[in-house]
């Protein structure tokens, strides 16, 4: 394991506290420019992010309204209420947006997957990098156009 990766497992409390724990809560509010470009502002404001660390779950609650909850895996997405009961559902749900442009807007299920994967990862790519089927290295710096990029050592 290279001195970054190091560091990067050891800054969220360590990969041996990872392996302790099966699953993780978060409160947060996810805003930015994307979701009025979406035509979807504030749908992720104030939400509780509960994910698995062992397998690809993230669900999101409320979403997209109050009694309301969407689950995340990378080939299922559904929206239920808070009993159970299913709103709505889409197998494959990166196949969904092929074809869309940069300004075309997301349908709830769309939201519900940008957001459960990429929430995933950010909690749990850095362990999952660290595992023994990931082999990492350092790289030569990278140039171009004659400038040097970043480099880590």
């Amino acid at each position: 394991m290279n001195d970054l990766l190091k560091l990067a497992i050891e800054g969220p409390g360590s990969a041996r506290r990872w392996e302790q724990i099966s699953r993780f809560h978060a409160s947060a509010s996810i805003t930015g420019a994307i979701w009025s470009l979406k035509d979807k502002p504030g749908l992720l404001g104030n939400v509780l992010l509960e994910g698995e660390t062992r397998d690809q779950r993230l669900k999101i609650t409320p979403f997209p309204r109050p009694g309301q909850y969407t689950t995340w895996e990378p080939c299922w997405q559904t929206i239920e209420t808070a009993e159970g009961v299913l709103v709505a559902e889409r197998l494959d749900p990166a196949e969904s947006f092929a074809g869309l442009t940069r300004q075309s807007p997301w349908d709830d299920l769309q939201v519900a997957y940008f957001a459960g994967e990429a929430n995933w990862k950010y909690f749990a790519a850095t362990f999952i990098l660290a595992g023994s089927d990931f082999v990492n290295a350092e790289t030569e710096p990278w140039h171009e156009d004659d400038i040097a990029n970043v480099t880590f050592s």
